[in-house]
This record gives C-alpha cells, sequence and structure tokens, in this order.
C-alpha cells in the first residue's frame, strides 16, 4: 500500500510540474509579443492602421464601403490604378492617396479586399463598446489565439498518441510555434496585412483542433464539427486564398465522416454529423458570395484587382496568380541567404534585386518581392517534416502487398489510422498553403504565416515520431535529439532577431533607445567575451 501511494503521490508530482512548465512556457511567449507588439513599452502600443475599425463602424452605418471619400483628382485619371497616371496628380492629391493606400476602389466607393470576419467580430464588440481598435490590436490577439490552438493540438497528440515523449520534447515545441518566423516579424509591423494573415491562421488551425476533438471519440461531437466548420468559414472569410486549403480539409473530413458511418452503420447519425459540417460551409460560402456581389457585382470577386497600390493589378490581374512565379519564389522562400552583421540584430533579410529583374527580363513577366530569408536558414527543423510523408508512403506500401497480419489490424490500427489522417490532412493543407503562396507574384516574409503553423506542426509531429523509433539505438539515440534541440534553439534566436530587422524604422519612431540599449548591450557583450 505504501509503495502504490508513493507512486500515486510520484505521478501527481509529475503532473503538477509538467502543468506549471506549459504554463510557464505560455506564459513566456505572450509576455514577448506583448514586447514585440509594444515595441518594448509594454502598456504602450504604437498604432499602426485601423482598416478592419474603419469597416466594423461602416457596418455599423449600413453600408459595405468605407466613410473614406476617394479624390476627385483621382476618380478622373483614365485608369486610376496606374501610378504613372497617379503621379501626375499635384502634390495634396497624392498625400490623399495614403489614406486609401491599399484600399480597393471601384465604382467611386472605396471597400477592403481583405475578407469582413475580422470586421464583423469588431462590429459586434463595438454594440457595447465605442473604443476604436487598432490592427495592431487584432493582430496581437489573432496570433496569440494560434498558439493557444497550436499547444492544444500539441499537448492533445502528444497524450493521445505520443505518451512516451519526454516533457523536453513537449515543452520546446511549444516554445517553437510560438517564436517561429514569422511571428515576431509580423508582430513588429501589426497592420492589416498582418491581421489578416494572423486572422486566417487563427481561424485555420482553430477549426484543425474541434475536428480532432470532435472526431477522436467514441461519439462524434457534431457540436465540434459546427464549431470548426465555422472556423474555416471564418478563415476564407478573413483571406479568400484559404478557401484552397479549406477545401482539400473539409473534403477529407466529409469522406471521414462517411467511411466511420458506413462501417458503424450509423446512417442516422451520418446525416446529421454531414448536415451540422456542411451547413455551416453552405451558409458561409453563400454570404461571401453575396457580399462581393454586394460590393463588386461578381460573386467570386473579393476586389484585389482594384486596390490602389503600387502596382495596376487590374490591368494585370490574369497573371498575378501564375505557376511562372514557382521559379523565382521557390528559391527566395528556401534558399536567399541573409545578411549578417556585427551590429544587433546581427542577421537581416535580404533583397535579391538581381535574380528579380534577371527573371523578369527573360520571362517578360511582373514579378516583384521584398526582402526574404529563405526557409533553411531561419527553420531548418522543417526538414522533420519529410518523416511523416515518409512514414505514409511506406504504411501505404505496405498496406498494398498486403504485408501486415490480421493481428497487426486488430491490435490498434484505428488509433493509428486516424493518427496518420491528422498527418495526411497537415500535408494536403501545408502543400495546398505553400503552392498558393509560390503561384503569387509578390514575395514577401509576412506569406511565410500562410505556411508554418501548419508546416511547424508537422514538422514537429515528425521529430516525436523519429524520435520514439531511434531513441533506443546506440548513438543515434543521443545524437538525433541533440540535432533537434540544436535546430528548434537556433530557429528560435534567428526568429526573435529577424524580428527586430523587420520595421526598424517602427521601432526607432516610438522607442529609440529600445535599439541603441541592444546595440550597446551586445558590443559589450562580445568584447568582455573577447577578452
Amino acid at each position: 500500500m505504501g509503495t502504490q501511494n508513493l507512486s500515486i503521490n510520484t505521478n501527481t508530482h509529475r503532473a503538477a510540474f509538467t502543468t506549471f512548465a506549459i504554463f510557464l512556457c505560455g506564459g513566456l511567449v505572450i509576455l514577448t509579443y506583448v514586447w514585440f507588439i509594444s515595441t518594448g513599452l509594454w502598456t504602450t502600443w504604437p498604432a499602426t492602421t485601423t482598416y478592419y475599425d474603419q469597416l466594423a463602424t461602416s457596418f455599423h452605418e449600413g453600408h459595405l464601403y468605407l466613410d473614406v471619400q476617394p479624390d476627385q483628382a483621382l476618380l478622373q485619371l483614365s485608369d486610376p490604378y496606374e501610378p504613372d497616371a497617379r503621379n501626375t496628380m499635384q502634390g495634396s492629391d497624392i498625400e490623399k492617396l495614403d489614406a486609401i493606400w491599399d484600399m480597393s476602389l471601384y465604382a467611386g466607393k472605396i471597400y477592403l479586399y481583405w475578407g469582413p470576419v475580422p470586421a464583423l467580430i469588431l462590429a459586434a464588440i463595438k454594440l457595447v463598446s465605442n473604443r476604436q481598435f487598432g490592427d495592431q490590436q487584432l493582430t496581437f490577439i489573432f496570433i496569440s489565439g494560434l498558439f493557444l490552438f497550436q499547444t492544444m493540438l500539441l499537448l492533445r497528440v502528444w497524450r493521445r498518441f505520443l505518451p512516451a515523449l519526454p516533457i523536453w520534447a513537449v515543452l520546446s515545441a511549444i516554445i517553437l510555434v510560438g517564436f517561429i518566423n514569422p511571428i515576431p516579424w509580423i508582430l513588429n509591423t501589426p497592420r492589416i496585412y498582418e491581421a489578416a494573415i494572423a486572422a486566417d491562421q487563427f481561424f485555420l488551425i482553430g477549426g484543425l483542433y474541434f475536428i480532432f476533438s470532435g472526431l477522436d471519440r467514441q461519439t462524434i461531437s457534431i457540436r465540434r464539427l459546427v464549431l470548426a466548420a465555422t472556423l474555416w468559414v471564418f478563415a476564407v472569410g478573413s483571406r479568400a486564398t484559404m478557401a484552397i486549403p479549406v477545401s482539400f480539409l473539409l473534403l477529407i473530413v466529409i469522406l471521414k465522416l462517411i467511411n466511420r458511418g458506413k462501417k458503424e452503420g450509423a446512417i442516422t447519425s451520418l446525416r446529421n454529423q454531414l448536415a451540422g459540417f456542411c451547413i455551416p460551409l453552405l451558409s458561409g460560402a453563400i454570404l461571401l458570395g453575396w457580399y462581393n456581389q454586394a460590393r463588386f457585382g461578381s460573386f467570386f470577386e473579393f476586389g484585389f484587382r482594384y486596390a490602389i497600390t503600387m502596382f495596376n493589378q487590374n490591368k494585370f490581374s490574369g497573371v498575378l496568380f501564375s505557376p511562372i512565379y514557382i521559379i523565382p519564389n521557390s528559391f527566395l522562400y528556401f534558399f536567399n541567404p541573409p545578411v549578417f552583421n556585427y551590429l544587433f540584430p546581427f542577421i537581416r533579410p535580404a533583397w535579391n534585386g538581381d535574380l528579380i529583374t534577371n527573371f523578369n527580363n527573360h520571362y517578360s513577366t511582373i514579378y516583384n518581392a521584398e526582402r526574404i530569408v529563405g526557409l533553411i536558414y531561419v527553420f531548418p527543423f522543417f526538414l522533420f517534416s519529410l518523416i511523416p510523408i515518409v512514414n505514409i508512403i511506406r504504411h501505404s506500401i505496405k498496406q498494398h502487398n498486403r504485408i501486415q497480419s490480421l493481428q497487426e489490424k486488430d491490435s490498434g490500427e484505428n488509433n493509428n489510422d486516424f493518427f496518420r489522417w491528422i498527418l495526411m490532412g497537415l500535408i494536403g493543407a501545408t502543400v495546398l498553403e505553400l503552392l498558393t503562396v509560390l503561384i503569387l507574384f509578390y514575395g514577401t516574409m509576412r506569406y511565410f504565416m500562410d505556411v508554418i503553423p501548419t508546416l511547424s506542426l508537422l514538422s514537429i509531429f515528425g521529430f516525436w515520431q523519429g524520435y520514439l523509433t531511434i531513441i533506443k539505438t546506440p548513438i543515434w539515440g543521443k545524437v538525433y535529439p541533440a540535432i533537434g534541440l540544436l535546430l528548434i534553439i537556433s530557429s528560435i534566436i534567428i526568429s526573435i532577431l529577424l524580428g527586430y530587422s523587420s520595421d526598424v524604422t517602427r521601432i526607432k519612431t516610438n522607442n529609440l533607445a529600445l535599439i541603441t540599449q541592444l546595440r550597446l548591450f551586445f558590443i559589450h557583450l562580445i568584447n568582455y567575451s573577447g577578452r
């Protein structure tokens, strides 16, 4: 009895320590988020844009356009979307363009081409509060919520499928998803662009969590299916490009529900599950189509082509997305090297003007890109994402050749198959998200956010699978986790340093002393270390 009580106490203490460590890691991540978004000021968050707040106000007033009047000089141009035509405007008129920059001009009205969901959420909040919300606040909320959903997914997979993992592997994974680039980068430039990307990933990963938790039970939770479908509609309603990975995910969920319903012979339950899952999706698609029709006269037009920006997207709307852009984007997003410096933050993204110019001259395209650091430098840990892909291929080959025994199938195939299904969903979503980024005519660091949340989860699960497979071998059992930890630590450090180089102007404007103090600190540290 004494031994049993000791075992119970030990397990209780271990569980308490694990819970404390998880909350400690989570608190560290959120505090770092506050540090970045406030430029080190903590209680003061420097304002950026208020695009979503403006749209929320318009919704309250009963219309879909913004309360921003385009200048008459702009409307009188033969092509207001053409930058060269706008350059003929007078100085004061050109300055007014800042108020509608990257907004959509159509039929004399100004709209947002970003989805309306974040603004609808703000509109609901404004029913009880008249305060103005900046896009920096929304960015922080969505990034923090994304981190929460990723953490819950990690913990659920760990406890459900890989309980033999040591706690360090879980804690390091939580810190990794919290800090991986471009999260610090985005928090340091929290404008409408970053708020929209943070929103769509928050809703996408939230939907994945509720699908996982809704299907991973003896009786499928229809309530969680409804919630997952709603969140995925919100993801598309935040940024239209999310329709591609979401379409894949909803397809595999529907097939999963049908296959499980047939095996269990519960046709009535299957109908209820499909209805609970599909009705929010269909309703959301109809509402988004109506929203587009009401603004731009087309069910599928989101207004991206009508943006007042540095490029005439209306004129070249047919080539804004093209497979030809995979060539330069693949190099920039995976292999473009950083620029190293002896001053803090030591590493900066590079603008590869030669590649862009040569590509455009050779293929006669409109491609352009901002400063980018390739994944191989900033997130080499992503190579572990190949492990689940290899494991799934090997499993498929075994099934095809009927190598598995009946006993193996009866002894736990259901659990293993469900985990493989989750991994396949992550693989498919990641590939489609990456493909969407690669075929766009414009490259920028923030677009990493379209891929990183699913890719980081896939990489972590791959690392965990490899660890449990190789841990018992004499040499690789020590080398493998050491390599994984080294890549995690380097990825976190590089990501945080890059966060300081994403928009130094914002830091200098609001907290000039911060960069100076950090540079002096590291200069003294380097000098002291060299003695």
